[in-house]
């Protein structure tokens, strides 16, 4: 058991680190660790991307905080046992900057909108987790004023993927975006922030080699799906409202008498 307290990469880290032996010449490693206001793009160039290649240090601007809990297996030699990974990473980045990464910078191939080839926002928080091989991205939105980027899926360890790709664009962009890629038509619509933003909803399958990008229709029909039920109810709340105040006309207007005066001798 070994505790760690530094300051690093311009900011602070702590950690825990427990290592035994289960099996004969085969090392367990349990570590927690917690950073606070490190520079990624050093922490990224310092530890080789991790070891990925998913996203590298010139593709990542920030300032990290957040929590990483790691259980790995060692093998003789310390070759490290890729089936037992286990990562828990809850990670929280600010003032940050996303340049050419794989994802959008594939999607910028299949559509024409610049603003996906450098995307600032001011914070993106999500849990990350390891398992079996596999990456997994819970949705996580990189927002900013005009365009909003909503991505989830899978990664796995052969560089295999599984996304899903939201653009919410704003209505000035939406009308170039319709103007620079003619032979996209779907759009739905989400509120935000007491704003409409018309959406584009994409799937992104195959290995980061030669991604396959596609339009996501059925993501598209469930939007319309939903928005045609949200209308359904606003009518019915209108016929309701409606019918109530006919009824309550009719019973102000029920039992009123009417004076007609007559004079036979004018």
């Amino acid at each position: 058991w070994s505790n760690l307290n530094m300051r690093s990469l311009n900011g602070q880290i702590n950690g825990s680190f427990t290592v035994s032996e289960p099996v004969n010449n085969n090392l367990k490693l349990t570590t927690n660790i917690n950073i606070s206001q490190i520079n990624i793009r050093n922490s990224f160039d310092a530890f080789n991307n991790y070891g990925q290649e998913f996203i590298k240090n010139n593709q990542l601007k920030g300032v990290g905080s957040g929590e990483i809990n790691i259980e790995s297996y060692w093998k003789p030699n310390f070759v490290l046992d890729q089936e037992k990974l286990k990562i828990n990473s809850h990670l929280i980045i600010e003032k940050g900057e996303l340049i050419d990464f794989k994802p959008l910078e594939n999607l910028s191939s299949y559509i024409s909108l610049d603003e996906l080839k450098h995307v600032k926002f001011s914070t993106l928080e999500n849990t990350i987790d390891v398992q079996n091989k596999i990456i997994t991205i819970p949705v996580m939105e990189i927002k900013s004023s005009a365009l909003s980027v909503l991505i989830s899926g899978t990664h796995t360890f052969n560089q295999e993927i599984d996304y899903e790709i939201t653009l919410l664009l704003s209505e000035l962009l939406s009308s170039t975006f319709r103007k620079k890629n003619t032979q996209i038509t779907e759009f739905g619509e989400q509120k935000q922030d007491g704003k409409i933003f018309n959406t584009v909803y994409f799937k992104m399958t195959g290995n980061t080699n030669q991604p396959k990008i596609s339009l996501n229709k059925i993501r598209f029909m469930q939007d319309i799906n939903t928005n045609i039920k949200k209308e359904k109810e606003i009518i019915k709340n209108i016929i309701k409202e409606d019918i109530l105040q006919t009824s309550k006309k009719e019973e102000q207007e029920k039992g009123q008498e009417i004076e007609i005066e007559w004079n036979p001798e004018l």
